[in-house]
């Protein structure tokens, strides 16, 4: 009896003291979870990429609203060229507003300010897209909603 509990022993204290397999053991509990943090950064790098090219299309927009405020058709049109993304997803709402210089909002052209200052009038240029990640993230299953919006002064 003893001698088998002597075998044992020496059998666990080599198991014990083994580091063969050690690096493959480690690189297999360790690879799904950097390969999901890696998915994740490049998932979540894409959205962040759409939301600065929403923001730089409204720009564009909102600059040539400034001379043409009310072509929305036009307007449309420069987001979707100044952008590489699928124009039957992107939602642009442009809108004119006018304010008196102590901040107060006013009716364009029909409303003057007080003390005979003059309008100011704005631009706001909004593009919206839902972005759909490439991996189903718990949560996210909707989509993220992007938005970039540009105001402008234009007179």
């Amino acid at each position: 009896m003893t001698r088998l509990f002597r075998n044992f022993s020496a059998l666990a204290k080599r198991l014990w003291a083994g580091r063969r397999g050690n690096a493959a053991m480690e690189f297999a509990l360790m690879t799904p979870v950097l390969l999901t943090v890696i998915a994740g950064l490049i998932d979540f790098s894409m959205g962040a990429y759409e939301a600065m090219s929403l923001r730089s299309a409204a720009r564009a927009a909102g600059q040539f609203a400034m001379k043409y405020p009310t072509d929305t058709a036009g307007i449309s049109a420069v987001v979707t060229a100044a952008t590489t993304l699928d124009a039957q997803g992107l939602t642009v709402v442009s809108s004119r507003f006018c304010k008196c210089s102590n901040g107060t909002t006013v009716t364009c052209d029909s409303q003057a300010c007080s003390g005979n200052t003059p309008q100011l009038k704005y631009v706001r240029v909004s593009v919206t897209k839902t972005f759909t990640t490439m991996f189903p993230w718990p949560g996210f299953a909707d989509g993220l909603p992007l938005e970039g919006t540009a105001t402008l002064r234009t007179q």
